[in-house]
Formats: C-alpha cells, structure tokens, sequence
C-alpha cells in the first residue's frame, strides 16, 4: 500500500503551491512540520497520510511523518526530489562548511560521528529517531542540498534485516565515495 514516490511528489507540489501563494491549504505546512514531533502531531496529519500509507502501521507512518516533516521544515522547499542519498547529503553538508577539522583521511570528524551514529541503528524506526536532527540539520542552510526522499523513503520502509544488511552498508559506500569523489 506505501506509495513513497506519491507521497513526496506530493509534499513537494503542495509546498511549492504554498511557496508561490496559490494554495488554500495553508495549514498544510505547519501540519507536516509538526508531523515528526510525537503522537499529537501525526494524529493532527492523518489525511495527508491516508492515502499514501498505513497510519495504523507505526513504523510506516514514522517514516512517512519523517520525510515530510523534513521537507516542510526546509528553508525552500524543493523544486523536485533530489538525487543525493543521506551519506552523499551529510558529506555534501560538512564540505561546504570548509572547516578544517578532518581526521586523518580528510573525513570531517562531525560528520563522521553523526554517520557513524545513523549506521549503528539496528531498526529503521531508530534510524528515524537519528535521522530527524541530521535532517533538519543539513536543511538548515536553506534546503540546498538535494537529498532524495523518495529513495530515503524507500530505504526507511524495508524491514530491518535487509536495512542491516542492504541499505546500511550502501549508505556506508555512499558516504565514504562521497568524501574521495569531494576530493578529486
């Protein structure tokens, strides 16, 4: 029943009509906004979740309340889903800060101990719980960096054997190919 693909696109329409002042629903941000804080603020979502996934299957519903929550919290809502997965994003985020303090491999050592902390989750439901700040931190600088939720999405709603045997140590490569690709 998920429909992770309809579900940003979506978000991201609406955010972009709220943007360019033709929406009328202008409780829709404020609502996915609040939508990652707890019980209350998922409940007050609800429709805009019904029909892109299960709200009575919490580890869904988290996921989904994560990746619009993060959307409506950037500074400018983006134009389309980006093409950067989550390691790729947090490189992408310390690099352009230009600060220098890099360990011995040229890895920033904030954003390794933030990395190193997501792969440690065993569940996606605590990958969301780790998720939420690093989201909101990378899109702190106005949502500039193209992050693909759909695909981040996707990763969240596995189960969590392959997320620990798939989609970790793929981050893992992302992240670390991200750090030798910034170099060249």
């Amino acid at each position: 029943m998920a429909n992770p693909d309809g579900f940003v696109n979506m978000v991201i329409h609406k955010l972009q009509d709220d943007e360019t002042k033709k929406s009328r629903d202008t409780a829709f941000r404020p609502a996915m906004r609040m939508a990652n804080t707890d019980t209350k603020g998922i409940s007050k979502s609800w429709q805009h979740f019904t029909r892109y996934c299960d709200i009575t299957n919490e580890k869904e519903l988290k996921a989904f309340a994560l990746i619009g929550s993060a959307l409506a919290k950037s500074g400018n809502p983006p134009k389309a889903n980006g093409h950067l997965e989550i390691g790729a994003a947090l490189n992408v985020y310390y690099s352009a800060k230009g600060r220098n303090n890099n360990d011995e491999y040229g890895i920033d050592k904030a954003a390794k101990a933030r990395f190193i902390r997501l792969i440690a989750c065993d569940t996606t439901e605590e990958a969301c719980t780790i998720l939420r700040p690093m989201l909101n931190l990378i899109n702190s600088d106005g949502g500039t960096i193209p992050i693909n939720y759909i695909h981040l999405l996707k990763d969240l709603l596995v189960d969590d054997e392959k997320f620990n045997e798939q989609i970790k140590p793929r981050w893992a490569k992302n992240f670390y190919q991200g750090i030798k690709e910034a170099e060249e």
